[in-house]
């Protein structure tokens, strides 16, 4: 069962009467969009299991999936989202793994937003997180294309694979 579906079996359970799902989501969907459409950027961060973050990412993961092939879901990840109006226009997310490495997972910006400091801001959010203040260090693999913002914000060239660098960097 997936978030929406909790979702709206706990609105059932509360009104006691069956829901019709795609009209509910689609409502709520709407009343959002209307509340938050001039809103300025702003930068927001949820658990990998929030049912907000499937309607903040709905509308940008089509574009985002053919530039991160492997995009998938994390649910024990922390998500990142730079949201203009009602609008994701960029997001990252970040996961502890095993050994205790904080590892940075897709980074993305659309296109027509790049060159403005919001990946940068979207990494510095990351890396400072509270949840992240005791781990090991920090991990990212990416391709040349965002390799400078990395090296910027104190990674250093672990390794390389094909066209992808696998970047590493210490607290700090």
């Amino acid at each position: 069962m997936n978030a929406d579906t909790t979702l709206a079996r706990a609105f059932e359970r509360a009104h006691q009467q069956p829901i019709d799902e795609p009209a509910v989501f689609a409502a709520i969907g709407a009343g959002l969009t209307a509340l938050l459409k001039n809103q300025p950027l702003r930068y927001l961060s949820f658990a990998g299991t929030d049912p907000m973050l499937a309607w903040w990412l709905a509308p940008v993961l089509p574009l985002a999936s053919r530039t991160l092939p492997y995009l998938r879901a994390e649910p024990t990840a922390t998500w990142f989202l730079a949201c203009d109006g009602a609008a994701c226009i960029g997001f990252g997310c970040i996961e502890v793994n095993r050994a205790n490495l904080a590892i940075l997972r897709h980074g993305f910006v659309l296109p027509d937003r790049r060159g403005a400091g919001i990946g940068s801001e979207l990494l510095r959010r990351r890396l400072a997180h509270g949840d992240y203040l005791t781990v090991n260090g920090f991990q990212v693999t990416t391709n040349k294309e965002t390799l400078p913002l990395y090296l910027k914000a104190g990674f250093k060239e672990a390794g390389r694979r094909g066209r992808y660098y696998t970047l590493v960097r210490g607290h700090g």
